[in-house]
């Protein structure tokens, strides 16, 4: 079995010695290329003239003798139009109608594509847009003979009713649709003149649609006949559905006489082999064979193409994928597979194809292709929307459009910053160092904006570019500084010659961006547009990203990577489909359009599930001659890819033309599985030698603290990869005060409240008496309250400077400041109750140096956030108050289950280890002490949050200290002595833990 191609090559080689004066016509450029290289096999050493080859495109091009206008330029001239059937002034005279432009484009799109199916398919543009009051007159009698014909072939007999059905749906004016309905007749009725208007507007510029062009052809060849042709013959291959000007214009071609010695003028050859298309009518053949009928092949071409018939389907294998992205890897897995089992010839002729059907996943397959396929030659469109310079753009422009004030006075939201400075192109422009410590910068001081200033001071090539001076002074330099800046961008990636792949692409899609942009500008001033910077962002971004990159390269020699329209009329002996999902493949049913399917039906246009039978047809003659298949689809369900479903191409496969032959693969990627990891640490000498720093003295001793202890408690692992190894697991910072946030402000505020500067964060040995009209007179005086809490965010959220420290609270961090407050009272008011009392300090933050029972000495720090003396029944007792404003957990059966790491005894061990402590310190403290939790946003005058321990509150430490302190030494020596760091005895914790990628528990 041969290629399509190759048979009527071979046809042609052997019927005729001299092709010159003949033109073959293709679906599309790459089928064309593919005929030369067979053709030239066929006649081997022979030297002859080329005939002509040529895509039907170029063909009705060459016979209109028009040029097609670009989308960019229907566009504004479809708006001038509009604008002045709406009865205002053409272009753009002020902001307002730039305005209306962004809004129009959108569905002005639609009326383009409407208006080019209707010359496409030699329709009356009158007699589709008929005024809704003579709804009545529309039938198909406004049909053309030839209109006619083609529905009758393709779509069986018109519905006279259809265009009646659609219309009475808008006869009752009075229910809850009128207004949509009455703005839809608005527009229906405006399409017929607007049509009108477009085609004088293009006409008087020599430009036509794509369907004008055909429309315009088929005019031509009517009136010229043979003689508006420069062949004395005409070839057709591999065409499928034909819209109504192809049918014309093959059916006249069809009927001229041939010229001597060149049989009839004009041969049709049809692709419909393999066992699904050879069937009886389907959907896949449906338009293939009815054009069969119509335009037969010649009966001495029959001998070449039996050579490319087939009559069974080749081996066929589905891969169920586990996510989208896997596809990729499995396709080049499997690909690495076949480059062993193929020699480097098969592989350079171009036997090998990947077929992507999205588009989105074409760079992420180049990047896994194997080493071993040789040359790739990719020839497909990729969407400029999934390039890195339109999200670049767009987020230049979010910039612009959300900052405060103006030039050198602008300041950005940080998350618009934030977004800018990570993007790929802004690392290269302004490199990682200053990139990185300008978000430290924003993190740390919680900035909601950032100020032109505050970007110059960190990296003054990010400030250059975020000047937008020059669109403030002059909205006309909007796309000279975005030119200058995508320049910039492109300067800064690696050069060609040491760059990436990767890299060669983006400065590709930054030259088509480029040149997109300064054909918007040109038409800006073509039509004296002059919107405002913002509007020709936005322009930018909708025109432009929509601007497909087209990708072409030498389709003779290795591996193929293209879309599944560059398939039409190739064969490959090995074929890799990625994308097998429902509404990827085949793709959605249409696209958006004004002129719904009964109108559709009854004006000789496609409806909607036209593109069904062509995709189809596509998919079936693909895989026809292929000797191996492999289909990949991600299998996920909900969330996936397309609909989440297989093609409905594999289930008839798998149900219907290949019942029991389809091998079906089912891919998981697993790092590791549960049973093959240990999530045990073992301590090697290297970590043993960080554990010594908890020893040391100087620049590299570390403390235990009391959360350390509590997470080693907890989890061993989590304590060795965040307090031996340093790992962070701090969450991001936020522009809101978050929990952490609102408790370290809550602190710092009653600090302030109850002690004078000198005597914060040290245990004072003169208590300060704190009395009832004290608590009293911080309570009313809310003034004070306020400009102390505002003074505070300022300084520990947005790290504000001293003069800075007054400013105003205002939006989210406003109502926070005013919840503090409302939490500040509540502790106030419970204090009052049991004032007087003495403060022995707030904020205590000491360091000690413990000796072990083994003798070992360690560092410890600890923050205690209030040591009060109160009376209790009578009798003084010393306290240690631990703020809270989240959940509590204060309970324990025993002493063994607070070291133990039981989740509901945190706090216990908390306060506990604070009391520990505060015995080995100086102080003279003694193990009596009372332990109390102060649950801030649930607090009552008269409960009090004590340590409970089976079931009874646990009223001064003495009752536990010596049993707490044996096991917390024990705790302490087991961290330097035990063979290893052992994970959590409840797995529950581990899915809420930061670390879980690490410890792959």
């Amino acid at each position: 079995m041969i290629p399509f191609l190759k048979s009527i090559a071979r046809g042609y080689a052997s019927r005729y010695s001299d092709l010159s004066e003949i033109c073959f016509l293709f679906p599309n450029k790459r089928s064309c290329t593919f005929f030369l290289k067979y053709l030239k096999e066929e006649f081997g050493r022979h030297v002859i003239v080329a005939p002509e080859v040529k895509t039907i495109t170029d063909f009705v091009g060459d016979l209109s003798g028009k040029i097609v206008a670009s989308r960019l330029d229907m566009i504004f001239m479809l708006f001038e139009s509009y604008q002045a059937l709406q009865g205002k002034s053409s272009g753009f005279s002020d902001d307002e109608q730039a305005k209306d432009f962004e809004s129009f484009i959108g569905w002005g799109e639609t009326v383009l594509s409407d208006f080019n199916e209707i010359d496409l398919y030699l329709a009356d543009a009158d007699a589709v847009f008929k005024n809704v009051k003579d709804y009545r007159e529309i039938s198909s009698n406004f049909l053309t003979e030839e209109q006619r014909k083609v529905m009758a072939e393709y779509f069986g007999r018109p519905d006279k009713g259809d265009s009646g059905k659609f219309w009475s749906n808008f006869e009752q004016e009075d229910d809850e649709n009128s207004e949509i309905k009455r703005k839809f007749i608005h527009l229906w009725r405006r399409l017929s003149p607007l049509y009108d208007s477009m085609k004088e507007k293009l006409s008087a510029r020599g430009l036509l649609t794509t369907g004008g062009m055909y429309k315009s052809a088929v005019e031509r060849l009517k009136n010229d006949g043979r003689g508006a042709l420069p062949y004395k013959k005409v070839v057709a291959v591999g065409f499928n559905a034909l819209s109504t000007s192809e049918m014309v214009m093959f059916s006249e071609m069809r009927d001229f006489d041939g010229y001597e010695g060149y049989d009839a003028f004009c041969d049709f050859f049809w692709d419909c082999t393999g066992p699904v298309l050879s069937a009886g009518l389907n959907s896949a053949s449906r338009f293939v064979k009815t054009n069969m009928e119509h335009f037969p092949m010649p009966k001495w071409a029959m001998p070449s193409l039996a050579q490319s018939s087939c009559e069974s389907l080749p081996r066929l294998r589905v891969v169920a994928s586990p996510s989208n992205s896997a596809q990729v890897k499995i396709a080049g897995t499997l690909l690495s597979e076949l480059s062993h089992r193929l020699t480097s010839k098969e592989i350079s002729e171009a036997k090998v194809a990947v077929i992507l059907p999205d588009e989105g996943l074409l760079l992420p397959m180049l990047y896994s292709l194997p080493k071993g396929m040789g040359n790739v030659n990719l020839t497909m469109g990729y969407p400029l929307r999934l390039t890195s310079v339109v999200p670049f753009v767009r987020q230049l422009r979010l910039l612009y459009q959300n900052r405060r004030g103006k030039g050198r006075q602008a300041s950005f939201y940080h998350r618009d910053l934030r977004l800018f400075l990570s993007h790929p192109f802004s690392l290269s422009m302004f490199g990682t160092g200053p990139v990185g410590f300008l978000i430290g910068y924003i993190d740390k001081h919680h900035k909601a904006t950032v100020t032109l200033e505050e970007i110059r001071e960190y990296s003054p090539e990010a400030a250059a570019v975020l000047d937008f001076s020059e669109l403030d002074i002059n909205s006309e330099n909007t796309i000279p500084t975005l030119d200058r800046i995508l320049v910039k961008t492109k300067d800064s990636l690696p050069s060609n010659e040491t760059g990436m792949m990767k890299t060669k692409l983006e400065i590709d899609h930054i030259e088509i961006y480029r040149d997109a942009l300064r054909r918007l500008g040109e038409l800006l001033q073509e039509y004296n547009a002059s919107p405002t910077p913002s509007t020709i962002f936005r322009l930018a971004d909708r025109l432009l990203a929509s601007t497909t990159v087209g990708f072409e390269g030498e389709p003779l020699a290795g591996l193929q990577v293209m879309g599944t329209l560059e398939t039409r009329s190739i064969d490959f002996d090995h074929l890799f489909i990625l994308s097998m999902n429902e509404r990827i493949m085949p793709m959605r049913a249409r696209t958006r359009s004004f002129i719904p399917d009964s109108l559709r039906h009854a004006y000789g246009m496609p409806p909607s599930n036209y593109a069904e039978s062509i995709f189809a047809y596509y998919f079936y003659r693909m895989i026809s001659r292929a000797k191996e298949v492999t289909m990949t689809y991600d299998a996920r369900t909900g969330g996936g890819s397309g609909s989440g479903d297989v093609s409905r191409y594999v289930l008839q496969l798998r149900h219907l033309f290949a019942k029991g032959v389809l091998e079906e693969q089912n891919w998981k990627f697993r790092l590791s599985g549960k049973e093959e990891y240990d999530p045990v640490v073992r301590k090697t000498e290297e970590i043993k030698a960080r554990l010594t720093s908890y020893m040391e003295d100087g620049e590299n001793a570390k403390n235990f603290s009391v959360s350390a202890l509590n997470t080693y408690r907890e989890c061993q692992v989590k304590f060795f990869y965040q307090n031996v190894m340093g790992i962070n697991t701090d969450p991001a910072p936020s522009e809101y005060i978050d929990a952490i946030g609102v408790g370290n402000i809550l602190h710092a505020i009653m600090e302030h409240l109850y002690l004078p500067k000198d005597k914060r964060k040290r245990f004072l040995k003169e208590p300060v008496m704190m009395q009832k009209e004290t608590i009293a007179g911080l309570l009313a005086d809310t003034d004070s309250l306020r400009k102390l809490t505002t003074r505070l965010v300022n300084s520990l959220h947005f790290h504000a400077s001293e003069d800075e420290l007054d400013t105003p609270l205002t939006g989210a961090a406003e109502i926070v400041g005013d919840q503090i407050i409302n939490q500040v009272k509540r502790v106030l008011k419970r204090d009052l109750r049991i004032a007087p009392f003495k403060i022995y300090g707030c904020e205590i933050k000491e360091r000690l140096k413990l000796r072990l029972s083994s003798g070992r000495t360690v560092n410890f720090k600890f923050a205690i956030d209030r040591l009060d003396e109160i009376d209790v029944d009578g009798e003084k007792c010393l306290r240690i108050v631990d703020y809270k404003t989240g959940r509590i957990k204060l309970e324990a059966e025993d002493i063994g289950e607070v070291l133990d790491g039981d989740y509901k005894s945190e706090q216990v061990f908390q306060l506990f280890t604070y009391a520990w402590l505060l015995g080995k310190s100086s102080h003279g403290v003694t193990d009596k002490v009372r332990m109390e939790i102060y649950d801030v946003p649930k607090i009552f005058l008269n409960e009090e949050n004590l340590p409970m321990i089976g079931g009874e509150p646990v009223k001064s430490f003495d009752e536990y200290s010596g049993e707490f302190a044996e096991g917390i030494d024990n705790m302490l020596e087991s961290i330097f002595e035990s063979d290893s760091f052992l994970p959590a005895k409840d797995e529950g914790m581990c899915s809420k833990c930061s670390l879980a990628m690490l410890c792959r528990r």
